[in-house]
């Protein structure tokens, strides 16, 4: 990428000076099924007024990410396409971790005025927003999420705060637990 000038983050006067290069190993979307990298060479600049150093803007990589923008949206584009997050993860080599973080970042429909006639609950396990157990309701008919609950302890503690949100929109719910 072509050199220049940047606005320092701290004292916000511009500079052009580059401190340094950094190579950067950057995921894209996978091409003819293989997966797909970037190698960037980043330059970081220092500001000659205050010392600061940083990073230049690089606009189809956000911050802290090792991802790009497009590969955000390819795998926002497979969940709203209902793949499940763990092939998701697999399709564009990343975690699914990294997957379930950005599952977090989309929208999801609340709006229950109406409720579906049939509800799905799936709860499963995951490290996001610092919870251990996650809890999703959906509208299996449309294929849609209705919301997604983070809980703190278990199953039947996740089961509770579900049944609690949908009485509190006046709704009869009935909850079958099958035991193993």
């Amino acid at each position: 990428m072509k050199q220049k000038s940047h606005i320092c983050p701290k004292c916000e006067k511009t500079t052009s000076k580059v401190h340094d290069y950094r190579i950067q190993k950057i995921k894209d979307i996978p091409l003819l099924g293989k997966k797909t990298f970037i190698v960037l060479k980043k330059k970081r600049y220092v500001c000659k007024y205050c010392g600061k150093k940083f990073c230049e803007y690089i606009y189809f990589l956000p911050r802290y990410r090792k991802i790009t923008n497009s590969l955000t949206f390819y795998i926002f584009t497979k969940l709203k396409n209902h793949y499940s997050i763990k092939d998701i993860a697999k399709l564009t080599s990343v975690s699914v971790t990294t997957v379930m973080r950005l599952f977090d970042i989309i929208g999801m429909e609340t709006n229950f005025e109406v409720l579906p006639e049939v509800i799905s609950i799936n709860e499963f396990k995951g490290n996001s927003g610092g919870r251990k157990y996650h809890c999703m309701i959906g509208n299996p008919k449309r294929r849609k999420i209705l919301d997604s609950l983070k809980a703190e302890n278990t199953y039947s503690y996740s089961i509770r705060i579900v049944i609690h949100h949908f009485q509190q929109i006046n709704s009869n719910v009935i909850h079958q637990r099958n035991r193993h």
